[in-house]
């Protein structure tokens, strides 16, 4: 059906109202709505009491002068609409979408709006009492969202599932006023969530929350995770209830997990260990830094901390609350450059086995050590021009038969370290090479490269 330079008025019911499967079939052009009770399009799912909740073909929804919406009647059995494989549905600029329901994406959803007419996914006004999810890409689904409003969703607004590379793209999109996250996303789906620009407000919590439960805790593709205004945190958590052992979210053999500057991860109750099996690079810098923490981000030991047996290339991060807040295992390489493992219930930095590099970072106030190399592994750790101060117990106990180069470094005070040394500061214990070590604590800020050996003082 074309309607073209037409006028609809003073209606006392919906001027307009299609089954879903003939969506596809509605195409208007400067049709005005006018004094209609509403002034809305209704999508009708139920027809002599069968459901009709899948288009059926390419669907344009388009706005026309005093149109307010396209409604959902919400009058099926299931709260569902279904773009299934193989089906479009656009929305284009200036466009409103009303539901109490859940639309699943098997096929392809694409919103073309403007920052002057932007399309807008709104609640239903007097809907039912289904939640409203809104957004749920599938498996070979895929979305494309510009300019685009999320808005009264609950319990989220968009959701994404399945390991497909079919990509998710959100770009100066606005999620705001969910009831609960305004984005949940499976490990395995992580990678194909693309955000440019998208902002998160007035949401219950302004987060992402990546769910690790029914074992789906791994990543199964490089994934960058960045930075947007309003986003508090990527949160990881098993939301289910029993939780699904083990809790952990998994960086695989041959992944890289990458975290942008300003980028906060937080693990809660659900995945409480960070497994890097594969590579975990972060790009924090000094005014933005990574940080890696607990959901509660106080409270030492409120989560278990990471455990690495991959590669580690760690820049300007802050990783806090741990048992541990980093374990090397077997043959784990790390490289961490202004890196701060702090408070944790244990040692900042245990190290089991595997290759450790620190410069210019921080071990400082963790329960027992703030490095702890434990016997039996074969390890080859250098810590110089860092901060090894205020730990519980000692600042770097090797229980190992190898050397550990710890030179130029600030214990805690100009004296040097106790213990094993000299001085007043932290201890040392066991095979540990500390000389040379720094007088100020300042001189652990300044870039390795520009360092300068003649101002230490044995």
């Amino acid at each position: 059906m074309y309607l073209e330079n037409s006028v609809l008025e003073e209606n006392l019911e919906y001027p307009i109202v299609v089954d879903t499967d003939a969506l596809h079939r509605l195409k208007m052009n400067n049709v005005t709505f006018s004094n209609n009770v509403p002034d809305r399009v209704g999508i009708n799912r139920s027809v002599d009491f069968t459901d009709k909740l899948d288009l059926a073909g390419n669907v344009l929804l388009t706005p026309q002068p005093g149109l307010e919406a396209y409604e959902d009647l919400g009058n099926g059995s299931t709260p569902l609409l279904n773009i299934p494989s193989g089906i479009t549905l656009t929305l284009a600029a200036g466009t409103v979408f009303m539901s109490d329901s859940s639309i699943i994406v098997e096929g392809h959803l694409e919103a073309n709006g403007t920052e002057l007419a932007p399309v807008i996914f709104d609640d239903r006004p007097g809907g039912g009492n289904f939640p409203v999810n809104y957004v749920v890409v599938g498996q070979m689904g895929s979305a494309l969202l510009v300019h685009t409003i999320i808005r009264d969703g609950n319990p989220l607004g968009l959701g994404i599932g399945g390991q497909s590379d079919a990509p998710v793209i959100l770009q100066d999109v606005v999620l705001d006023n969910v009831g609960d996250y305004p984005i949940i996303v499976e490990p395995p789906a992580l990678h194909r969530l693309q955000m440019t620009n998208v902002t998160f407000q007035n949401n219950t919590f302004n987060r992402v929350l990546v769910d690790t439960s029914n074992g789906q805790d791994a990543i199964v593709a490089d994934v960058t995770l960045t930075a947007q205004p309003g986003l508090e945190w990527y949160e990881f958590a098993d939301a289910n209830t029993p939780q699904t052992p083990p809790a952990e979210f998994v960086v695989p053999e041959g992944v890289t997990l990458t975290v942008e500057s300003g980028v906060a991860l937080r693990f809660g109750d659900g995945a409480e260990t960070l497994v890097v099996n594969g590579r975990l690079v972060t790009l924090g810098t000094l005014s933005k830094p990574v940080t890696v923490t607990s959901g509660s981000d106080s409270g030492a030991g409120t989560w278990l901390g990471m455990a690495v047996n991959g590669e580690l290339d760690l820049q300007n991060t802050v990783v806090r609350y741990g048992t541990h807040s980093l374990t090397m295992n077997g043959t784990g390489d790390a490289q961490l450059e202004n890196v701060t493992l702090t408070q944790s219930q244990m040692a900042g930095l245990r190290v089991s086995g595997g290759v450790v590099t620190a410069v210019r970072s921080h071990f400082t106030n963790n329960g027992t050590d703030g490095i702890l190399v434990e016997a039996g592994g074969v390890s080859n750790v250098l810590v110089t021009k860092s901060a090894i101060s205020g730990n519980g117990s000692a600042g770097l106990r090797n229980l190992s038969s190898e050397t550990v180069d710890a030179t130029e470094n600030w214990w805690g005070d100009a004296s040097g370290p106790s213990a094993s040394g000299f001085g007043s500061g932290d201890a040392v214990a066991g095979n540990v090479n500390f000389s040379s070590w720094l007088t100020d604590e300042r001189w652990t800020m300044l870039h390795y490269q520009l360092y300068l050996p003649s101002i230490i003082s044995p």
